[in-house]
């Protein structure tokens, strides 16, 4: 600021903040040439300008927070629209909760895994290669995973900027097909660990907040016990039960990265 001043030539200067509940959140800057104070009027007139831009500020966050709100409700319907339409079978619904997680955060690749105590294996991939989408599916052992061990010991996520600084084989397969940045979000059940949604885009991106929007299985009122995987006459993962739901409780929750949106 101090540099700008000096390059402008401007003898005096008059800064206003933005405060928005007693925290800034911004400033008004004014500067001119001669060395000469700002009266009380043009102060308080910029205080009001100030005021309004607060406001402005503040409408716009609230305006911003009820679409996104009105979208995760609409994708949380879609979610148990197919739950509904699809007892016993858990493939269109981890499908569509993995299609909706990504589209409300804007990322278009990932998968959906699920852990077993021991191994993660993908039930669900977006955007990802072929050949990568059927080494997720084989499964790999979770302790051994750079990501996976924090979220075992309970950390709500797990944020990688560059997975190349880690030698493991998944995220070798990662890095040669174009992926840096990766983010893994635990699904639990009162605690337990079921799985993880990961998403990525291509190439270095820092994901922040909004990209850490998250779909989360919290209270679901039903369970597989243990048996998801099991393939039906399909072919894919289903229930022993043909009553037994998966994701009733699911919503949608953010995750604070600590980045910028």
């Amino acid at each position: 600021m101090r540099e700008a001043i000096t390059l402008q030539n401007t003898g005096t200067t008059l800064g206003v903040p933005l405060l928005r509940e007693g925290v800034a959140v911004g400033t008004i800057t004014l500067g001119r040439q001669r060395v000469e104070p700002f009266t009380e009027r043009q102060i308080e007139l910029v205080r009001s300008f100030a005021d309004q831009a607060v406001i402005a500020i503040e409408n716009t966050r609230l305006l911003t927070e009820l679409r996104e709100s009105l979208e995760q409700q609409q994708a949380i319907a879609e979610v148990l629209g197919v739950i509904n339409s699809s007892p016993g079978e858990l493939q269109p619904v981890f499908d569509v909760i993995l299609e909706k997680a990504h589209s409300l955060c804007g990322i278009a690749s990932g998968s959906l895994e699920l852990y077993d105590g021991e191994t993660f294996r993908s039930v669900a991939e977006h955007g990802l290669p072929d050949d990568f989408a059927r080494q997720l599916r084989e499964g790999y052992p979770a302790a051994e995973h750079p990501a996976t061990r924090s979220l075992i010991g309970g950390e709500r996520f797990s944020h990688i900027v560059d997975i190349r600084q880690f030698d493991h084989p998944i995220f070798r397969a990662a890095s040669e097909r174009g992926f840096r940045t990766v983010l893994f979000v635990p699904l639990r059940r009162e605690h337990a660990l079921l799985g993880m949604i990961v998403r990525s885009p291509r190439g270095p991106r820092l994901l922040g907040q909004r990209h850490c929007t998250v779909g989360e299985f919290r209270g679901a009122s039903g369970h597989c016990d243990g048996q998801c995987g099991t393939k039906s006459a399909r072919g894919r993962p289903s229930c022993a039960s043909p009553s037994t739901t998966w994701a009733t409780g699911w919503r949608c929750s953010t995750v604070r990265c600590g980045l910028p949106r």
